[in-house]
């Protein structure tokens, strides 16, 4: 399961009472309200915080806060929070773009936020977006995400970014062009006022003119030191002495102020604050457990009082944190003084977050420990369920903090180790840590989990045909042995053969094997309909689903086919597999298209999750954009279809080089960049890449794409004007996919493709040979949509090009356009040619999907504006 979103971060810290007024810069902050950003950026202790936490107050401004740490360099992570953050001021804002984030893979970026600014403008609300802590950043893709957001923002949302160091940003470009406020040190520091307001009325110091001037010349106007400074004179005789003493670098200054302020608190509140420093954030019971107290809520509330570095983090005041700066040095204390508590330590935050639901950072503290056994004992048991919810990166992360030889020792740990790996593409360090792996240690269970990924890995480099036989061993072999299904809790009997089953069905689709194919998903689907609603292995039923949903729609049988994705819809988003969760969501809005139906399709395109990570974009994820694409093509969406192509992380030359057997994920790749370039009628490029592919898949008898890219290769030829080679690639195409009843894959190319099988199929007329292309020919000709359906948006250039370009109309076909321009009847034409009635029929069928229209009156309006006649 994803981990829950900590609040505390989405709450704008309380403002603390009497702080020093600072009209001018409120003043600037004000100003800033007028430009898309306000950049506050100063190291650290300058009060950059509390500056933006007052303004908010005093100008009663409507503000979303997020608070960033270290983690939140995950960009689905960050994604997540920033949406949640702005659902606190505007109800409803980024559900479609939540509905793209995945704990498998980082979201389509652009996408995400396309999504994110248009559900901004639609009811826009005047606000601010605060992003506290902004230093803590350092991915890219966020710094993109951010920058995308400015230059999109809707005019009433305003972003502060408050930040130790300036970042990525276009700032140039912004300050070129008057769009950005900056707050910096030199504006941030205590004035001479300022600094005497602090010291003597909020502090209650009493000091002279003198004093204040002199302690604010060696700080600099620094507020942290200030303060410091202050907790350190306070109950002082020697007010004189401190002051002349009060001298040095910064850091030499905080480290002497911050010894100075911990000799003079109390032995309990010293042991408190240097054993609680180990935390990132702290409630009541997270202190008491890591202190061994009990009195960990009011010491915090004792703390914030005195004015002691904590930091609420809620209205409640039940969590806080401390200064970074004051909690980097207590943690250099305790490191000093006590080293040898902070494993200990480190164990006791650990089981405070794992008896309270938090497996990551009880991991995280585990680790810091470092105690290892505890640390892999949580991970074994967390990591079978995270990677069957995609968090195979947390894992490898985890596992390379510890020792080799311990992971050798732990089979299970292994086994989650080359699992991760496995998902993570990286099957030559899978294999490596799979064989460490010891089956007589393992129970059936995972022992199984370990032959399934044993035998994917194993037929890496193997051709289609060899590997579907040998998995089709292995399942029956897992039939044969399993024991009678008396776990459907947990699905344990049932899971190895059911997954054996979804690679097997994957890869029959990639090898055309689609009566096969839909054999296998049937038997799969009654083998695991009986495991239980609350097991998480019930999510391989909603995989056995949705491929069952896309064979079906292959054979236009769309009816059953949204049944069958619905459902895989439902489960996979019951159980958080978001990846296949996107691709059903794809497939049931072609459909929609199919039906008829382009706003309902457009409405499911937008609702499907299309996951990325921030790591390197897998290939499953541009797999479910290439389908993403075919649909696009088909609604006339050009510039959104080149938009996705343009952002695949792979060439063409490298998906054609990706090893079998799941090649045919990134040929999707290749036939989704043929499919733009067709209609951007660079035939000649797509001929060349489609050709290519068409070779490397005969040689690996990757029927089902060979099938998509003949289609594709006899569009591009045709486009060429090379007819001979575009009837070649579709006679190959056709027989390939006549035996296992191929439908939409050539009806989803559109009327291009409808013109040409119907010119074929005049071609060869009713040729004794050709009987058995001819039927079906005739079927896939029944299934298109009729050619009034056909007409393309007048507002897409593209559309007219494609007609005009792609379907020249031929010379018969002119002639007998002359002919309708003449008044001639469809029987006086055939007459006037010596051909039959269904032969004309034909040609003034072909051109009206030529020209686009659907009727004569248009038909000669288009073919004069051509200049046809």
């Amino acid at each position: 399961m994803p981990s829950p979103l900590l609040t505390t971060k989405l709450h704008i810290p309380p403002v603390r009472p009497n702080l020093v007024a600072r009209p001018r810069l409120i003043e600037k902050l004000n100003e800033g309200l007028t430009r898309p950003l306000t950049l506050i950026s100063a190291p650290p202790g300058f009060g950059k915080t509390t500056l933006v936490t007052t303004w908010l107050e005093q100008q009663s401004q409507t503000a979303a806060w997020l608070s960033l740490d270290e983690r939140d360099n995950d960009l689905a992570r960050f994604l997540a929070y920033l949406i949640a953050a702005l659902e606190t001021v505007q109800a409803d804002v980024g559900r479609r773009a939540l509905n793209r984030l995945d704990t498998r893979r980082v979201p389509q970026l652009e996408s995400v936020m396309t999504l994110l600014c248009n559900d901004l403008a639609v009811n826009p609300r005047a606000f601010v977006l605060v992003l506290d802590d902004y230093h803590l950043i350092e991915a890219q893709t966020i710094h993109e995400a951010i920058t995308f957001l400015l230059d999109h923002l809707p005019s009433p949302l305003h972003l502060v970014v408050a930040t130790r160091a300036d970042p990525p940003l276009p700032l140039a470009r912004l300050r070129a062009h008057s769009q950005l406020i900056e707050l910096r040190a030199p504006d941030l520091r205590f004035s001479a006022d300022e600094a005497t307001t602090f010291l003597n009325q909020q502090m209650g110091l009493g000091l002279t003119a003198e004093q204040v001037a002199a302690l604010d010349a060696r700080a600099e106007g620094w507020i942290a030191g200030l303060q410091l400074a202050a907790l350190s004179m306070q109950g002082r005789q020697d007010i004189a002495a401190f002051v002349s003493a009060f001298t040095g670098s910064h850091r030499f200054v905080l480290d002497y102020l911050a010894e100075e302020v911990l000799q003079r608190q109390t032995p309990e509140i010293q042991n408190f604050l240097l054993q609680t420093s180990i935390l990132d954030q702290m409630n009541g019971g997270l202190s008491d457990a890591v202190t061994g107290r009990n009195d960990g809520t009011q010491t915090l509330a004792r703390l914030e009082k005195a004015n002691l570095f904590v930091v609420p983090l809620d209205d409640a005041r039940q969590w806080y944190r401390y200064h970074h700066l004051f909690d980097d040095l207590l943690q250099s204390r305790l490191r000093e003084s006590r080293a040898e508590q902070i494993p200990e330590l480190h164990r006791r935050a650990s089981a405070w977050y794992e008896q309270n639901g938090f497996v990551i950072e009880a991991i995280d503290h585990a680790l810091a420990a470092p105690d290892f056994d505890r640390a892999t004992h949580l991970i074994e048991q967390a990591g079978l369920g995270m990677l069957l919810h995609g968090e195979d990166a947390t894992i490898v992360e985890w596992i390379a903090r510890v020792p080799d030889e311990l992971v050798r020792q732990r089979p299970l740990l292994s086994l989650c180790h080359a699992a991760a790996l496995t998902s993570a593409g990286k099957i030559e360090l899978a294999s490596a840590h799979l064989a460490q792996v010891d089956n007589a240690r393992l129970d059936v269970q995972t022992r199984g989990i370990a032959d399934l990924l044993q035998t994917v890995i194993s037929f890496y480099r193997t051709d289609l045909p060899r590997t579907i036989e040998s998995l089709q061993a292995k399942l029956e072999s897992s039939r044969n042995s399993s024991a009678p299904l008396a776990n459907l809790q947990a699905g344990f009997d049932v899971i190895v053969p059911a997954y054996l089953t979804v690679v097997i069905v994957m890869l029959q689709i990639a090898a055309g094997l689609l009566r096969d194919a839909t054999d296998a998903c049937c038997r799969g689907l009654e083998m695991t309909h009986a495991v239980a609603a609350d097991s998480p292995w019930r999510v391989v039923l909603g995989f056995l689903h949705v491929h069952l949903a896309d064979l079906l729609y292959e054979w236009n049988e769309l009816s059953a086919a949204t049944q069958h994705a619905t459902q895989g819809v439902e489960i996979c988003r019951a159980w958080h597999n978001e990846e296949f969760e996107s691709y059903a969501l794809v497939l049931l809005s072609q459909i929609k298209h199919a039906q008829g139906d382009p706003t309902g399709a457009s409405e499911l395109l937008e609702k499907a999750a299309l996951p990325l990570r921030e790591r390197e974009i897998s290939m499953e994820v541009q797999f479910v954009h290439a389908r993403q694409v075919r649909l696009l093509i088909a609604q006339n969406r050009v510039d959104d279809a080149a938009r996705i192509v343009g952002e695949f992380q792979t060439d063409d030359q490298t998906c054609l080089n990706i090893e079998q057997p799941f090649a045919f994920k990134a040929h999707a790749v290749v036939l989704a960049r043929a499919r733009v370039l067709i209609v951007q009628r660079e035939f000649e490029r797509a001929a060349l890449s489609l050709q290519v592919l068409c070779e490397r898949a005969q040689a690996d008898v990757e029927i089902g794409t060979l099938v998509e890219a003949s289609a594709l290769l006899a569009l591009a030829r045709h486009g060429q004007g090379d007819a001979a080679q575009a009837t070649t690639a579709l006679i190959r195409a056709l027989s390939l996919a006549e035996p296992q009843g191929y439908v939409r894959t050539f009806v989803d190319l559109g009327e291009p493709m409808r013109i040409q099988i119907s010119e074929f199929r005049l071609e060869i007329g009713e040729k004794s040979e050709k009987e058995r292309l001819a039927k079906y020919a005739d079927k896939l000709l029944a299934a298109f949509p009729p050619v009034a359906e056909l007409q393309p948006n007048p507002e897409s250039e593209i559309s007219d090009l494609k007609s005009e370009i792609i379907n020249p109309l031929s010379e018969r076909e002119l002639a007998v356009l002359r002919l309708i321009a003449e008044g001639l009847t469809n029987q006086e034409i055939a007459e006037r040619l010596v051909v039959t009635l269904s032969t004309v029929k034909s040609h003034v069928y072909n051109i009206y999907g030529k020209l686009g229209v659907s009727s004569r009156t248009q038909a000669l309006v288009r073919a004069r504006e051509r200049k046809l006649l």
